[in-house]
């Protein structure tokens, strides 16, 4: 329903237009209120190509970032329902 999460108000809002492949998200005022240490975090999500999509965080003050690629050229299975449902 595009309700933000509370916590992690996961979604999170882009304060600039992004590159036609790349968008990044720097961490906001709700992030350095909850999570002070992170107020410089940046996520990212990166199409290199049709076939591969990377999601990324860095963090600049502990100098270091992680990024997750993933192959988006042969899809996979739902998993069953949880609960038989």
């Amino acid at each position: 329903d595009g309700t933000e999460e509370e916590i992690t108000q996961y979604g999170g809002d882009a304060p600039v237009p992004g590159l036609r492949h790349r968008q990044i998200f720097p961490a906001d005022a709700h992030t350095a209120r909850i999570l002070p240490q992170r107020a410089d975090n940046f996520w990212f999500l990166e199409l290199v190509d049709e076939a591969t999509l990377h999601y990324g965080v860095y963090w600049p003050t502990a100098g270091h970032s992680v990024r997750l690629e993933f192959d988006l050229s042969t899809p996979v299975a739902a998993p069953p329902a949880p609960w038989g449902y």
